[in-house]
């Protein structure tokens, strides 16, 4: 008689640069939410010598102690599913199914309905393959078929549009740096880095240095639009299409926020 099959949970993950990367990750986490080890530790199931070896790279997590882990630290979905993918590659295809990377015609069209801003993209590369046409009036330039990476660091737009343009460019250097492994390849970071690098003077240090809060996803930014006007104020609502058929990027839709009197503070 064959051994029962051991679920992902139980499955050893394959020790990879991912395993480093993680563990650093993991690491900056809790010093940016103010934790020490022991008071990490003390919020999942597993001892400080346990973490330990998962900061220090040592050791890649089971998927459920993970779990534990990006729970206690306020992880985002979108950041858990690259790492995951990362430690078990092939596992969320085989639970979900395989995605389906083209624009579809019913993709476009559902696009066509929306009225607020909002552009299809994958993330963490920023590549993106759809937009609507209130995306294009607010963040000029950021159009389907461009990155919207380059377009932070390279467009004099996207920091005269965005009044809060620092926090959200270091974010995408961010997750670029630490969270594009698991999804493209090196050549593509590269790239992607080299283009922003020799463009932006503050992208080499944002990509050297730790958001505040990484994992912590922002969620609402403030536009100056153009020619003028107030300040405007949006909420940010991120999905995923998962039928029929899942696809690899995402849905932003900017959703003017209930309180537009915050966004001149």
């Amino acid at each position: 008689m064959k051994p029962a099959r051991k679920s992902a949970a139980q499955r050893k993950p394959a020790r990879n640069n991912t395993t480093v990367r993680l563990g650093q990750y993991i690491k900056s986490a809790r010093e940016n939410r103010g934790l020490t080890q022991p008071q990490l530790a003390a919020r999942t199931t597993k001892t400080v010598s346990a973490l330990q070896k998962v900061e220090s790279g040592k050791r890649a997590p089971r998927l459920d102690y993970l779990t534990e882990l990006f729970d206690a630290l306020g992880v985002a979905h979108s950041y858990r599913e690259l790492l995951i993918n990362g430690l078990y590659p092939g596992l969320l295809g085989r639970l979900y199914g395989p995605s389906k990377r083209p624009l579809t015609d019913r993709d476009r069209a559902y696009l066509q309905i929306i009225n607020a801003p909002a552009v299809y993209l994958y993330f963490p590369s920023g590549d993106i393959v759809g937009t609507t046409e209130a995306w294009s009036r607010i963040l000029p330039g950021a159009h389907s078929g461009d990155n919207l990476i380059v377009w932070l660091f390279t467009s004099p737009v996207a920091r005269r549009v965005l009044v809060d343009w620092e926090d959200i460019a270091h974010a995408f250097a961010f997750a670029l740096r630490w969270l594009a492994p698991s999804a493209i390849s090196a050549t593509r970071i590269e790239e992607l880095r080299a283009i922003c690098s020799a463009a932006n003077p503050h992208f080499d240090k944002m990509w050297a240095t730790s958001i505040s809060a990484p994992g912590k996803p922002i969620t609402q930014i403030r536009v100056q639009p153009i020619p003028g006007g107030g300040i405007l104020a949006f909420d940010i609502q991120v999905g995923q299409h998962s039928y029929p058929g899942r696809r690899d990027w995402m849905i932003y839709t900017l959703i003017p926020a209930v309180d537009q009197g915050a966004a001149a503070a």
